[in-house]
């Protein structure tokens, strides 16, 4: 009797799917419907990790790019969410390549020069071959763009025109003749 008691005793039930499991699965479901566009229902997947864990780095990231990819217009508010988001990603980890490329993204759109160049150059120090390893359309060659920018509208012309001499070799970037470098620089928003 003790036997079965033991026996029955110490089985540990099976109370469903692990938490980790779970988190997993939606992180999966999140990005793949990133992937497919699906912006929207990528930030509900995304949103129900919370419910298992509030400091989930990759579902803020997630929501910060979905936030990122549904604004349109510097005006819009969604611009703001996908800071708050890719901003709690990197109080647990500072140096997330990810939430800070989204970040740099935003800040200039956002026209905070000073903050998109901190964040592009933190990115392109740790590695100058970024790529967004959930989005490869995103990548070093973005934040550079986003760095010359930043430098055209903070009247830094000869650092616009060097950013653009790193993305666009070959071609004459005329620091002298802003614009010029401003229509170069919109010229290769349309490439990226």
């Amino acid at each position: 009797m003790f036997i079965l008691l033991f026996v029955f005793c110490g089985k540990k039930k099976s109370t469903g799917p692990d938490i980790n499991e779970i988190i997993n699965s939606l992180i999966n479901e999140g990005w793949s419907l990133y992937s497919s566009k699906d912006y929207s229902n990528a930030v509900i997947k995304f949103g129900e990790i919370f419910k298992y864990d509030n400091t989930n780095t990759d579902a803020y990231i997630g929501v910060g790019w979905c936030y990122a990819r549904l604004a349109f217009g510097s005006g819009d508010q969604k611009y703001n969410l996908a800071q708050e988001n890719f901003e709690k990603a990197l109080v647990k980890e500072p140096d997330n390549l990810d939430a800070l490329a989204g970040l740099a993204l935003v800040l200039i759109v956002k026209n905070h020069y000073e903050d998109a160049i901190n964040a592009a150059q933190s990115v392109l120090e740790k590695d100058s071959n970024y790529v967004f390893k959930r989005d490869n359309q995103i990548s070093a060659g973005d934040l550079i763009l986003i760095l010359a920018q930043a430098y055209y509208y903070l009247g830094n012309y000869e650092k616009a025109a060097d950013q653009l001499d790193i993305i666009d070799p070959g071609n004459y970037h005329p620091a002298n003749k802003p614009e010029t470098l401003l229509t170069q620089i919109q010229a290769l928003w349309g490439n990226v």
